[in-house]
């Protein structure tokens, strides 16, 4: 029977095999199946008020905060989002930065079709996970770990989970559910869990839902939640979204970071914090010693002085992004600068403060949220809302604001990525709320004068000079690095003109504490105008009409910014031929408004016509129901910035 049985099993062996395989097969297609018809957030289960203004909508974001002490907590995060066209893709990007001080625990994410199949479940292979080092980053061990999905067709959905242990508690995780335009809300809930007898900050706005409140043994659980938050839609010139929808920010009142212990108590506490971090920090060689002291006595004016050491500083220094551990937060000893000539805002400012202190010059560290068009801090939040480190010199009936990390910076000059907004000094005492000096509509000034040289063909020269001061210099000031090609390249695509060519072209930096960019162009022009029979119609406006801002028939819903007023000055001559002579010339034109004024004169002597126009935007934060006078006023002025005298050929 033994030997019958093994006969038979080596007669069926080949089917056998291949019945198991077969099996196998059928098994892995069948997980594979139950898998790919495990149905996720299908788009029909999107409320339709929902989609309304909607480029995505967040089906499911729940964030869970587990504080283990002062100086460790735990996160999580589950996110699912449905792009619904092309505009929305950037919102499905997953990127997580991580670095000693933020310790990734594990993370995946998967891809869904608009009915809810799983089209993709990626590995962690798939995802890059890369140094954030950039071209002026140095040392940092801030890595990325990011994955941009590609879906051709639309809609999908794009679901993640990431945790992470934090060993930063400067701030707990801020919450905002809807944090883009054209977004839309399904679910979304925070929880934060904390042990007892830890107390925390909170400043919220726009929240509708109350916080529930859960006491275990050893530990409280908080947890907010929302749901069905209408998509809001982007309009023009309108505000950071967070204006608008739910917003949560916590702050413990005590945390630790690599062994500092801090608090956000008060502005003092966090202050002292601050100024704990940089203590010991002010070193020089003796060489530096002998060099600053000698320069700061050619001078016996304190101002002077500062602005001496300030050039010293900037001429020998670079700006480096440093940012390893507790280094993000903490600047590197004065001597590391001395010796090796760079560091990050936080190592020249306080490397700057070490040359002034060593030569007599009390000033202060200061910290500050910096950017052409970031946001105020809120004052009322005592936490870490800051992102820049800068100097502040105060002297008799004087205060001298030092930007450290330019090599280029005139002194004292407060350019828009620092002025008109609260910052920080950080004392012996503690942190102190000031306010930078404001950047007012009128130090923002553009004035041009043009010549323009013409015959009755519309042909001939344009010579034009420009002066740029404030947010203009700041806006400008960059095309005075460039070399000439990428010069002529940009002037070549913004100039207005048609038909023309760039002959020569030059800038210069007049530095002072108001700055001034000059541009000098000499430009040919071809057939400037329209011809009809004998008449030329000729736009008086050269190169700086507005730009039409966009109207809608919808009523408006969010309030409207002009971040920095100004000031555009235009004088143009026109000196036309003996032959064309003036058949039409346009009216004089003021209008004024809360938003500005506007002033266009004409004037008629003989072959030459000056067309000077004046336009003043007042900075500011409207409510909706002005946009449409807002509009008005706007388009008054883009009508008559097209305006033309009529030209008669002789």
């Amino acid at each position: 029977m033994l030997v019958m049985r093994l006969s038979l099993n080596r007669k069926n062996k080949s089917v056998f095999v291949c019945k198991s395989i077969l099996l196998i097969a059928i098994l892995l297609l069948f997980k594979d199946a139950m898998k790919a018809g495990d149905l996720k957030y299908p788009v029909s289960g999107i409320p339709k008020d929902l989609l309304e203004n909607a480029h995505s909508v967040i089906r499911q974001w729940d964030i869970e905060f587990r504080v283990i002490d002062k100086g460790h907590g735990v996160y999580s995060e589950h996110k699912a989002i449905t792009i619904l066209n092309k505009s929305a893709e950037k919102n499905a990007d997953f990127v997580q930065e991580y670095n000693k001080l933020i310790k990734i625990t594990d993370y995946n994410l998967s891809i869904y079709d608009a009915s809810g199949n799983g089209i993709k479940f990626l590995k962690k292979s798939d995802f890059k996970d890369q140094s954030a080092i950039n071209d002026y980053s140095l040392f940092s061990d801030e890595r990325i770990i990011a994955y941009s999905p590609i879906v051709n067709t639309y809609p999908y959905t794009v679901e993640y989970n990431v945790e992470f242990e934090d060993y930063n508690l400067m701030v707990y995780p801020s919450w905002f559910p809807q944090n883009s335009f054209n977004e839309s809300v399904q679910n979304s809930s925070y929880k934060l869990t904390i042990p007892k007898g830890f107390m925390f900050n909170k400043l919220s706005s726009n929240m509708t839902d109350s916080v529930k409140i859960k006491d275990y043994n050893n530990e409280i659980e908080y947890f907010w939640k929302t749901e069905n938050l209408s998509a809001i839609d982007y309009e023009s010139n309108s505000n950071d979204v967070r204006e608008f929808s739910p917003t949560l920010r916590l702050a413990p009142n005590e945390f630790t970071v690599e062994g500092y212990e801090g608090s956000n108590d008060s502005w003092k506490s966090f202050g002292e914090f601050v100024f704990n971090l940089n203590k010991s920090k002010n070193m020089l060689s003796d060489k530096t010693l002998t060099e600053i002291k000698s320069i700061v006595q050619k001078t016996s004016d304190k101002k002077e002085k500062v602005k001496l050491l300030y050039e010293y500083m900037q001429g020998k220094t670079r700006y480096i992004n440093i940012k390893i551990g507790i280094g993000g937060i903490k600047p590197f000893d004065a001597s590391v600068v001395d010796k090796l000539g760079y560091g990050d805002c936080k190592a020249l400012s306080n490397y700057m403060k070490t040359l002034l202190d060593n030569c007599g010059i009390n000033s202060f560290y200061t910290l500050i949220n910096a950017g052409r068009k970031e946001r105020d801090i809120t004052t009322s939040f005592p936490s870490s809302q800051f992102s820049h480190a800068l100097l502040c010199v105060p002297i008799e009936r004087d205060t001298i604001w030092l930007e450290c990390t330019s090599e280029n910076t005139p002194f004292n000059y407060q350019s828009t990525f620092t002025a008109s907004r609260h910052a920080l000094l950080i004392t012996p005492d503690g942190g102190v709320l000031i306010k930078t000096p404001e950047l007012k509509t009128e130090s923002n000034i553009q004035i041009r004068k043009a010549i323009v040289n013409l015959n009755e063909s519309g042909n001939g020269s344009i010579a034009i000079a420009t002066k740029y001061y404030g947010e203009k210099f700041d806006k400008m000031e960059g095309l005075y690095y460039l070399s000439a090609d990428d010069q002529k390249k940009y002037l070549n695509e913004e100039t207005e003109l048609l038909n023309f060519n760039l002959d020569k072209w030059n800038y210069r930096i007049d530095k002072s504490e108001y700055p001034v960019l000059n541009e000098n162009l000499d430009i040919s022009i071809r057939g400037y105008g329209t011809s009809t029979g004998k008449r030329i119609f000729i736009p008086l406006n050269l190169v700086n009409k507005i730009k039409k801002v966009q109207e809608t028939s919808k009523e408006r819903k969010t309030s409207f910014v002009i971040h920095w007023g100004s000031i555009d000055i235009d004088s143009i001559e026109y000196n036309l031929p003996a032959n064309l002579k003036v058949e039409f010339i346009p009216e004089a034109k003021e209008i004024k408004s809360e938003f500005g004024s506007y002033k266009v004169e004409i004037i008629e002597n003989g072959n030459k016509i000056t067309y000077i126009r004046t336009f003043r935007e007042n900075s500011g934060k409207y409510p909706p129901e002005k946009f449409k006078d807002y509009l008005d006023f706007r388009n008054q002025v883009f009508n008559y910035d097209w305006i033309k005298v009529i030209l008669l050929k002789n």
